[in-house]
């Protein structure tokens, strides 16, 4: 479980560098940006202070965009057989016809942006907006409540079509301890990932790979066995198509949260590395941590720090440069308020 509700960061050095900070599109609001359609904004402590240290943030406003401006009526989502539009919201304007789809303007307007995209390594959207929200728009027009009666905004939606397994998350789930580590990790992954990709090298996306091997050990392990044997039979007439299902299969892995049991299988990997070194009680002391884990007596950072430390000493340079021990600057903080 979570040990409380309430989010503790605390922003460290990952000891790994990156050669450039991961890029994160975020909706202009939670930036502080009075975009809003009442002028106002949204900023979001976690995102311009907690997190403004280690990521840098491409704002957007898909409405201001299009020119619906600041102030302007409110918008909605309106279900209409198989397809939604996005229309103002009734009784605010003698100006504006409210019954016009406004949908592919703002996807035109958007446009500049979304082709950009692909230099985005996650988003992080503004809940219950009819342009940004993640599956919580609320859907106007309905009689009684259906499953259709939280939507994905438009520009998410579209964002998401077009880049399916970027990381994506609303700002409110982060503040959810387990779920900032997720999609961090995520971020921070995807931030290497590309880098690897950018120097065109199989001994880079090797490099990559040897070092993720546990992280992505604990998130799945048929992603982890497939693309072992995918790199095993390296191809350099067909790198190109070996990087895309090398991506696709990795990032999908990713963004999923890793389990107890995974990561505890992780972690048990991980000590065979120095299980001649260490000894039985200690070897002991460390499986009844991880029950303990599992059982959600003790934080998941407690295991974590307590196998490094042992392979400080005796583990090999390539058990220590994993990045497992440190996958994003708030690693250590949000594992302490895991268990």
């Amino acid at each position: 479980m979570e040990k409380s509700s309430r989010l503790t960061v605390k922003v460290r050095g990952t000891g790994q560098a990156l050669t450039s900070v991961p890029k994160v599109g975020v909706s202009a609001c939670l930036l502080g940006d009075p975009v809003r359609y009442d002028g106002g904004h949204k900023r979001s402590v976690l995102l311009t202070e907690q997190l403004a240290t280690c990521i840098c943030w491409r704002s957007f406003c898909p409405e201001v965009a299009a020119g619906f401006g600041v102030p302007r009526p409110t918008i909605g989502l309106y279900p209409d057989g198989a397809v939604t539009r996005l229309q103002i919201n009734p009784g605010q304007s003698d100006e504006q016809d409210a019954s016009a789809d406004l949908r592919p303007k703002l996807i035109q307007a958007s446009e500049p942006f979304l082709s950009e995209a692909v230099s985005l390594d996650g988003y992080v959207f503004m809940q219950r907006s009819p342009s940004c929200a993640l599956g919580s728009a609320p859907a106007q027009g309905l009689s009684s409540a259906t499953e259709q009666d939280a939507l994905n905004g438009v520009f998410a939606e579209e964002l998401i079509r077009r880049r399916a397994l970027l990381p994506v998350a609303q700002e409110i789930d982060l503040q959810r301890p387990r779920i900032l580590d997720q999609f961090l990790g995520a971020v921070f992954a995807h931030c290497r990932l590309r880098e690897a990709f950018e120097t065109k090298s199989f001994s880079a996306l090797l490099d990559f790979h040897g070092r993720y091997k546990y992280q992505l050990m604990a998130h799945s392990v048929p992603a982890y066995n497939y693309l072992g044997r995918l790199l095993a039979t390296y191809n350099k007439d067909d790198f190109s198509s070996q990087q895309a299902t090398y991506y696709q299969v990795f990032m999908k892995a990713l963004n999923a949260s890793p389990s107890k049991g995974g990561e505890i299988n992780a972690l048990m990997h991980m000590m065979g590395y120095i299980k001649t070194q260490l000894s039985a009680e200690q070897r002991r002391h460390l499986l009844q941590r991880m029950e303990d884990y599992r059982h959600g007596i003790l934080p998941l950072q407690t295991i974590v720090c307590e196998l490094q430390n042992y392979t400080e000493c005796w583990g090999s340079d390539y058990i220590r440069r994993q990045y497992y021990w440190q996958p994003h600057p708030l690693s250590q903080s949000l594992r302490a308020q895991l268990s």
